[in-house]
């Protein structure tokens, strides 16, 4: 599991994979980061997010976000990586 603050990603800005690429984690974006594929896709355990785009990907939202087209909207944010 991976924490991440709203304040992390406001910072630069970035999408949240950018964030967990600077904390060593680095999800596959085979649509490049579009929201199309879902290959980023990892379940949601803790907090809220904001999408930039309308995600064409599926997934559950409530439990599972893309991180390609989103950002933090809870202070806190806690993830856990999907395994392919």
């Amino acid at each position: 599991m991976v924490s991440v603050t709203r304040e992390e990603v406001i910072r630069k800005p970035q999408v949240l994979t950018a964030t967990l690429a600077d904390k060593g984690i680095v999800l596959e974006k085979s649509c490049g980061g579009q929201g199309i594929c879902g290959s980023c896709k990892c379940k949601k355990v803790e907090g809220e997010v904001h999408y930039l785009r309308d995600a064409i990907a599926s997934f559950n939202e409530s439990t599972e976000i893309l991180p390609c087209i989103a950002v933090p909207k809870s202070e806190v944010l806690v993830l856990e990586m999907l395994s392919a």
